[in-house]
């Protein structure tokens, strides 16, 4: 309403309704009136005020205020005769009840091709227009870039770099994370760590994800859904079938994310740097000190988040420490007879990691063998070690490990 007055002010233009739908409609019909044009109407942000209640969570007043923009926005349909140009933009995309059901003639542009480049720098733009920038740095920078800041993607095909983070680099010259620190996603790893979600990576989702988030409950959110249009995921590929391949963005969303939803797991504080930790042990061929990261981390869970009886425990918070080492990782990569818990590729070596629940550290490795897990990486010409990792349900930690050169 302060708003509303404020344009119409600048243009001379007195308001007599108090209503904030019809004070903008009668802005709208008296600027065109006034000036003989139509006029452009630019929204961002759309949905902020429901998102404000999102975190913490208040579905009573988050559908309280969705139902406010869609009477706010139904004045727009009477109003398009003196529309030249509507652009609204924002995060979220509601379904069912829509705030935009009676604008039915809107064009969305979120998945449209033709704007896949639309919200970010493409890699010429960023080349072309902070080449000065790029020519005083270190050789290696576009490449660590594009692996930090770029990778969003609304067509599979069009990749693009967050601007908020580039702009940051070039003025902090460090790879920090940025974006991720203007906000952090409380409600989602709270709902992700409810749910037992933790593994991200190379989620096969239906083309209607975007139709998928509903106000409705709280336990019935769609994460997929959810974390797409907020960014912690984007479209990688598509599908001869028409699904898409969810995943993390980039390197400065897949560390943080994983450092936050760490911390839901095990009711730690988010600042250990256990990833670092480990891949520096690695880095010296020290298995045995980052067996001692894992070990301590498990042993710092509190008993009431502690879940000994379930391997899938172990695993969600083993791999969400190796989401956050930083370097080649690959969770439960996929072999022609079984899948790899964890591999980790360093500079010169390579470390397949095995975990079990009630079995030996022996069984682990012996796993490792059976199934040839070596085999499908001896084309990267680096030493390979097994590591075979025994956790017991009845105490917390490492139980036994063992490792050995495949």
């Amino acid at each position: 309403m302060v708003a509303t007055r404020k344009v119409a002010g600048t243009l001379g233009l007195a308001i007599e309704s108090g209503n904030p739908g019809l004070a903008f409609q009668e802005l709208i019909e008296k600027a065109a009136a006034k000036t003989g044009k139509r006029v452009v109407v630019l929204i961002d942000e759309y949905d902020r005020p429901i998102i404000d209640y999102m975190d913490p969570y208040d579905l009573e007043k988050a559908r309280e205020q969705r139902d406010i923009l869609k009477e706010f926005f139904g004045i727009l349909k009477h109003t398009s005769n003196h529309i030249r140009f509507l652009l609204i933009t924002g995060v979220s995309k509601f379904a069912k009840v829509s705030i935009f059901s009676e604008l039915n003639h809107l064009t969305d542009l979120t998945l449209d091709d033709q704007y896949a480049a639309l919200c970010g720098y493409t890699q010429a733009e960023l080349e072309h227009y902070f080449g000065p920038f790029l020519r005083t740095m270190p050789p290696d920078t576009p490449d660590r870039m594009k692996t930090w800041y770029n990778g969003y993607s609304w067509d599979a095909k069009t990749f693009v770099y967050n601007p908020y983070s580039v702009l940051n680099f070039f003025q902090k010259r460090d790879y920090r994370n940025f974006w991720f620190s203007t906000g952090t996603p409380t409600l989602w790893v709270k709902l992700m760590r409810r749910r037992f979600v933790y593994r991200l990576e190379e989620i096969e989702v239906s083309n209607l994800v975007l139709e998928s988030f509903t106000l409705e409950k709280f336990d019935e959110l769609d994460l997929d859904s959810l974390m797409l249009q907020t960014g912690y995921l984007t479209i990688k590929a598509k599908t001869d079938e028409g699904s898409y391949i969810l995943n993390y963005p980039n390197e400065e969303v897949r560390r943080s994310f994983g450092q936050f939803l760490l911390s839901e797991y095990t009711s730690t504080r988010v600042t250990v740097p256990y990833g670092p930790n480990i891949i520096r042990a690695l880095r010296k061929n020290d298995v045995g000190a980052a067996i001692k990261v894992i070990n301590d981390l498990i042993v710092a869970i509190p008993d009431r988040n502690y879940v000994k009886s379930e391997e899938k425990f172990f695993h969600a918070v083993i791999h969400l420490i190796f989401t956050m080492v930083g370097t080649d990782v690959r969770y439960e990569m996929h072999t022609a007879i079984g899948r790899i818990d964890s591999v980790i590729v360093t500079s010169d070596r390579i470390f397949l990691f095995e975990f079990k629940v009630n079995e030996t550290a022996e069984a682990a490795v012996q796993c490792i063998r059976d199934r040839l897990y070596a085999e499908g990486l001896r084309h990267l010409d680096k030493p390979i070690t097994g590591v075979g990792v025994a956790f017991s349900p009845t105490t917390k930690g490492v139980s036994e490990w063992v490792a050995v050169e495949m």
